[in-house]
């Protein structure tokens, strides 16, 4: 009689501190629905409203250690990283997942994506799947803008790389920008 066609729906952004405001570990706790204690505001978050609690997990690089796959480990190494006050803190996508796969199916999808994108590329990400509307089953991805070391040491954030011409000169484009 009719079908539904999955909508497709991604969006990213960059969370920034905002003179003091901003926490990685409210914006955790919100979307993974955690209790969590945030060392630089000296508070504890908790969002616990939903009548359907989120699917939340984390994913890092292997040579990642083990104590970043604790939330509130993770976002309090990665505030606590970032010195100035308005900081970028964290990429942030949020992602819809198509109501016509398993709840099941979609985590594979989405771990999949996760892992070709972002984790294979250093980041770790905290993923927390959403379904409190059956017809929005969606995911919140916070990523971490600076890379861990073997030895959990935060490394600084890459620097851009100038694209240089044979003759070693700065590249510019049409709008005359690096």
């Amino acid at each position: 009689e009719g079908f539904q066609l999955a909508i497709f729906h991604l969006s990213m952004t960059i969370a920034k501190r905002e003179s003091g405001k901003r926490s990685l570990i409210a914006m955790a706790s919100y979307r993974s629905g955690e209790k969590l204690y945030s060392e630089l505001y000296e508070k504890t978050s908790l969002y616990n409203h939903r009548t359907v609690q989120p699917e939340a997990f984390i994913m890092k690089p292997n040579h990642v250690p083990d104590e970043f796959l604790n939330r509130e480990f993770l976002w309090n190494k990665m505030e606590l990283s970032e010195k100035s006050a308005n900081a970028q803190i964290c990429r942030e996508l949020n992602i819809a997942l198509p109501i016509e796969l398993t709840n099941d199916d979609q985590k594979l999808l989405l771990k999949d994506f996760v892992n070709d994108n972002f984790v294979n590329d250093g980041m770790i990400a905290d993923v927390a799947i959403h379904r409190d509307d059956e017809n929005n089953p969606h995911a919140h991805i916070m990523l971490t803008m600076r890379e861990v070391d073997t030895e959990g040491n935060i490394l600084n954030k890459r620097k851009r790389i100038p694209k240089l011409n044979e003759q070693g000169e700065q590249i510019y484009n049409e709008k005359g920008q690096r």
